[in-house]
C-alpha cells in the first residue's frame, strides 16, 4: 500500500471508528475515550515500531557516514539532496532531522491503529458482552501483528544496508562504526 493510500485509510478510520463508538456507547462516551487513550499510551506496541524503525535507520545512517567521507553516493532519494538517487546525501545534521521525523510518523501510525483497535475492541465488548475474552485477544493479535509489519517494513532494508556499509567500510580500509 503507497503512502497517500496508508493515510487515506488512516483518516478514515480516524473519523468512522468514534463515530462509531459514539453511536455504540453514548452513555460512557467519557471514560471509553480515556480508556482507550490510556491504553494506548501504555500499550509497547505504540513504540516499539518506532524506536525499532529509529533505531535500524540510525544505524544504516551512521555506517554511511565512513562511505560519504570517502566519495561514496546515498542510493535513498530521501537523504540525497537532490531527492534523486544515486547522489550527494544531504549532511549528517539533516539525516538525523529525517530519521527523527520518520520514527514520529511511524509512532503517529502505530498510535492510530492502537486507538482505532481499542475502539473498534470497546464497540464489539459492548455488543457481544460475552465475548469480551476473544475480543481482547484478537485486538492484542492485530495490534501486535501491525507492529511487526509496520517495523519490519521499516526496518529490514536499513539493518541489512547497515551490515553492507560495514562490510564496505571494511573492505575498502575506512573507519566505520
Amino acid at each position: 500500500m503507497n503512502a497517500r493510500r496508508t493515510v487515506i485509510v488512516a483518516i478514515v478510520l480516524a473519523v468512522l471508528i468514534p463515530v462509531a463508538a459514539a453511536g455504540q456507547a453514548q452513555e460512557t462516551s467519557g471514560p471509553v475515550v480515556w480508556d482507550v487513550a490510556r491504553d494506548v499510551l501504555l500499550d509497547p506496541t505504540t513504540y516499539a515500531p518506532a524506536v525499532i524503525s529509529y533505531k535500524a535507520i540510525h544505524w544504516d545512517w551512521e555506517t554511511s557516514q565512513a562511505l560519504f567521507a570517502h566519495g561514496w553516493v546515498e542510493a535513498n532519494p530521501q537523504f540525497t539532496i537532490s531527492g534523486g538517487p544515486n547522489d550527494t546525501p544531504v549532511t549528517y545534521v539533516a539525516g538525523r532531522r529525517i530519521i527523527r521525523r520518520t520514527a514520529l510518523t511511524i509512532l503517529q501510525f502505530s498510535a492510530l491503529n492502537n486507538a482505532a483497535a481499542g475502539i473498534g475492541a470497546r464497540v464489539l465488548e459492548t455488543r457481544y458482552p460475552s465475548h469480551k475474552k476473544l475480543i481482547r485477544t484478537l485486538s492484542w493479535i492485530e495490534r501486535i501483528g501491525f507492529a511487526s509489519f509496520v517495523t519490519y517494513r521499516n526496518s529490514a532494508d536499513h539493518i541489512r544496508q547497515a551490515r553492507t556499509n560495514r562490510r564496505l567500510a571494511k573492505e575498502h580500509g575506512y573507519v566505520a562504526p
